[in-house]
């Protein structure tokens, strides 16, 4: 997760949604660690 959202917000994954590379397209290093940190820890849903 971390990688993909740096890619994302370094422009580097060019198949983003527009939306996604607007909401953390000003994300510092410590913001895209904690946000994948968070995204991470999330249940899987449908099971």
């Amino acid at each position: 997760m971390l990688r993909e959202g740096s890619l994302i917000r370094d422009g580097k994954r060019h198949n983003a949604h527009p939306d996604m590379v607007l909401a953390i397209g000003k994300y510092s290093d410590e913001d895209t660690v904690a946000v994948s940190d968070y995204i991470s820890r999330l249940p899987v849903g449908g099971r």
